[in-house]
């Protein structure tokens, strides 16, 4: 992400901090959603095993259409 906002490198570090923010608070709040419907507290490991799946469909999704960063020459892959 910082390699490739060269010229502002400030920002793209803050909208990183605000995304790792903003899942945070999220996967909270669906882990706390079965607790407060009173299954207990087994349950929100259920809830983080079907967001780290959808976040597993998404990656391959992604890399699918758009291909790897090492396929493309010019992209700022890390070796």
């Amino acid at each position: 992400m910082i390699r490739s906002a060269e010229k502002s490198a400030m920002m793209g570090a803050a909208f990183m901090q605000a995304a790792f923010n903003m899942a945070n608070s999220i996967g909270a709040y669906f882990g706390g959603l079965p607790i407060s419907f009173g299954l207990g507290y087994n349950y929100p490991s259920f809830v983080g095993a079907i967001m780290a799946f959808a976040g597993f469909l998404l990656s391959i999704t992604f890399m699918i259409k758009y291909g790897s960063a090492k396929s493309k020459p010019g992209n700022l892959a890390l070796n």
